[in-house]
């Protein structure tokens, strides 16, 4: 009895270990303005995906995440390309994700694309990065408030309403949620869990088996960002060593 029960800890501490790291970053705006510390040059975006491309770090599908956690697949480590909010400049790095033929999930304000707010996203934005096949969406509310302070009704609009916009809008179905601000309580996280498969925060670290599929961790892209932190954030994964030399010549 006792061996049967070692054998049995000792094979689930291996699959553990075997199980892919996945690592997901959040930008938001892309573009040339220095002062905005959201944003993020085209250029760098690039660099930052062939950088992942070179250590042999596969960019996955949002479906395929949801299914590797899901289900306890391991496919290897990974990686996860996000934009928060719902920028028009999202339509500016398409080129970038149809050269290397890599996914973003761009998740969305309802109520901005519906109003025309400006520097974002609006309905003909839309259709341009519908008509690409490269881009995906998920939901970021209705009007990106702070989730804690909701009531039942709050959440609903946020959430349920949310959701409803935008697949009508977008034509998809919408199966993961961005918390605006990274921030959440149990009763958000448990009102989140009847709607999607996955629900992503902003905590910086690695996705392991352990992992919260309803608080994903998601380092956040800065302006001021660098090549050395960037390829520290991929040092997280197994396969990766972040002390490697990587030069960026060439490279953009």
């Amino acid at each position: 009895m006792k061996k049967s029960l070692f054998l049995l800890l000792l094979f689930l501490a291996a699959a553990a270990l075997s199980f892919a790291d996945n690592i997901t970053f959040c930008y938001h705006k892309f573009g040339y303005a220095m002062e905005d510390i959201y944003s993020t040059l085209p250029e760098v975006l690039e660099w930052q995906i062939k950088y992942l491309k070179d250590n042999k770090i596969p960019i996955i599908h949002m479906n395929e995440f949801v299914d590797i956690y899901k289900n306890k697949k391991d496919m290897g480590d990974n990686a996860l390309l996000t934009a928060d909010d719902g920028w028009k400049s999202d339509v500016d790095i398409l080129p970038v994700l149809d050269r290397q033929m890599v996914p973003m999930t761009m998740y969305l304000i309802a109520s901005v694309i519906k109003n025309g707010a400006k520097d974002y996203l609006n309905p003909f934005d839309l259709r341009i990065l519908m008509a690409d096949k490269w881009v995906e969406y998920g939901c970021h509310t209705n009007t990106h408030p702070v989730m804690t302070k909701l009531d039942d009704a709050g959440l609903k609009y946020e959430v349920n309403d949310s959701k409803a916009a935008l697949e009508a809008v977008t034509g998809t179905t919408l199966n993961t949620f961005a918390y605006p601000y990274g921030i959440l309580n149990k009763k958000v996280e448990n009102y989140v869990k009847q709607y999607y498969d996955a629900a992503f925060g902003v905590n910086d670290g690695v996705n392991r088996a352990g992992t919260n599929l309803y608080n994903v961790n998601r380092f956040v892209i800065y302006r001021n960002t660098t090549f050395g932190e960037f390829m520290g954030m991929c040092g997280y994964l197994k396969e990766v060593k972040a002390d490697d030399p990587y030069s960026v010549r060439d490279r953009i």
